[in-house]
């Protein structure tokens, strides 16, 4: 099969190292432990290159990895979208947990030597056991509405609380699911982990569908209320459209990464096709749009076409998923065709003429200004206590291990291969 051919144990390979790169304690922003609040925090990085003098470098203390006060996340709160201050951590470690599923099933040797630090991530935001005292349940989880919440410590919004890429919080308990599929018959809780990944991911589908995907005549808004068929952000308090962006990236974001979690995701063809019909034309009229964002328009054209998505594909620009275009998010081609050749045969659907307008009317809504800090009320730049002192964050450190995160050690005389050489330990 696929998984025997040399280049498939390349990629693999370099898929080892590159994770590794962020797991291990002295990498350039490690990892590190927060006692305080019970969660795993990226060091984090400022960025240079000598003004285009030397290749990008973090330009952090050299002490960072050592003295955690001198990460650059303790001290800015507004650092990799707030992950200093939690905000986002499903999103985000839904990636490494995806990328780690993976090299579970095709590399189990690295898996198993990085195993404790997958778990730990694991644990920042899907944490399913109360018994475990070094992370809360399921942290971003809204129990009562069933989806979650990308906030974290910091809402200075009159709005409260809130998320915008639904797809990635549907992604990042898939990769839950993914990891403990990948550990079944290895791990006495493999079956948990499915289990757990499987119910979080519906229960954040069914939040897209009810409260983010907008239909015609929706039951949730009307017309003229939210003239959108997407919430670009959905809050405690309002629904709105991204502020500062076009149309078409608002789409994007929302549909974005295409896992295998996206065929959950983006199920229900009567609303995938009012969407895409209004993507396309947006999408149309933005010469930017064919040179960032258009090949996720074709990935949802698949599910309604198959053929007409191939032609999409085709007549990409040739640097459509080039690592300079931001807008591929790490997206390739081979990808894009597994996606649009693995989709199910797309069902008819029929919607009214009427029902999807080609030129919406002007909105009603406005999507609200910045929120400014009310009368008295200060916006803190750091919640207490994530800054060094008691229980502050522990430099490269584990969490206490939890007794459902146990695996055996290597055999006596089993070798493994050292990530960053060719040695094996």
């Amino acid at each position: 099969g696929e998984s025997e051919e040399p280049y498939f144990a390349d990629m693999v390979e370099r898929l080892s190292l590159r994770v590794a790169a962020w797991l291990k304690m002295d990498s350039n922003t490690p990892f590190i432990y927060d006692k305080t609040w019970g969660g795993i925090i990226s060091c984090g990085c400022y960025l240079g290159d000598c003004e285009g003098g030397c290749e990008p470098r973090c330009k952090n203390d050299q002490n960072a990895s050592s003295s955690p006060e001198k990460c650059p996340a303790m001290n800015d709160a507004g650092l990799n979208f707030g992950n200093g201050v939690y905000n986002g951590h499903h999103f985000h470690y839904g990636y490494w947990i995806y990328a780690a599923a993976v090299l579970a099933k095709y590399n189990p040797k690295w898996e198993r030597t990085w195993h404790h630090q997958i778990l730990a991530l694991v644990r920042d935001y899907a944490n399913p056991s109360r018994e475990d005292p070094s992370f809360p349940v399921v942290r971003h989880k809204d129990w009562f509405l069933g989806f979650s919440w990308a906030d974290g410590l910091l809402t200075a919004s009159a709005n409260g609380a809130n998320q915008e890429s639904m797809s990635e919080a549907v992604n990042a308990y898939y990769a839950i699911y993914a990891y403990g599929a990948a550990l079944e018959g290895k791990v006495d809780f493999a079956d948990d982990l499915k289990d757990f990944g499987r119910i979080w991911m519906a229960m954040e589908a069914h939040g897209a569908e009810t409260y983010w995907h907008v239909r015609h005549k929706s039951q949730v808004y009307t017309n003229s209320d939210f003239p959108h068929h997407m919430v670009g952000i959905f809050s405690d308090h309002a629904a709105t459209q991204v502020s500062g962006r076009h149309d078409y990236e608002a789409s994007g974001v929302h549909l974005l990464p295409f896992t295998p979690a996206a065929e959950e995701y983006l199920k229900k063809a009567d609303w995938v096709q009012e969407h895409f019909k209004v993507y396309k034309e947006t999408c149309a009229k933005e010469a930017e749009c064919a040179n960032s964002w258009q090949w996720s328009l074709c990935l949802e054209q698949a599910v309604l076409d198959q053929s007409l998505a191939l032609q999409c594909l085709d007549a990409l620009p040739l640097d459509a998923f080039s690592t300079s275009n931001a807008a591929a998010c790490g997206n390739s081609m081979t990808s894009s065709l597994y996606w649009v050749a693995t989709r199910p045969a797309a069902p008819t659907v029929v919607v009214a003429e009427g029902d999807v307008p080609s030129a919406r009317p002007p909105p009603r809504y406005v999507d609200p200004a910045p929120v400014q800090p009310m009368p008295g009320q200060q916006i803190p730049q750091l919640p207490p206590n994530v800054g060094p002192g008691p229980g502050a964050a522990q430099p490269g450190a584990l969490p206490p291990a939890s007794a459902h995160g146990e695996v055996e050690p290597c055999a006596a005389g089993e070798s493994v291969l050292c990530p960053g050489s060719g040695d094996r330990c």
